[in-house]
């Protein structure tokens, strides 16, 4: 289920499962990567992001695919 939250620009935004895709901030603050980390992964091309405005957005299957990308524990990287 989806909950509306207000921005601080004031405009109402939808949050929730099932929205497919979500900010870098939003993915940082969901862990475990921090905001730092997942723009060099960005800039690196490990990860792929799109923009919409000055927000940077990774949609939920890129996300996907850059987790099961990353090496197993005990793997060589």
């Amino acid at each position: 289920m989806q909950e509306a939250q207000i921005g601080e620009s004031g405009r109402t935004r939808l949050r929730g499962p099932g929205d497919g895709a979500a900010t870098v901030t939003d993915r940082a603050r969901r862990g475990p990567f921090g905001k730092t980390f997942l723009y060099e992964q960005i800039g690196l091309g490990n990860l792929k992001a799109r923009k919409a405005g000055r927000a940077t957005i990774i949609l939920d299957d890129d996300w996907e695919s850059f987790l099961k990308s990353l090496p197993l524990v005990g793997e060589a990287a």
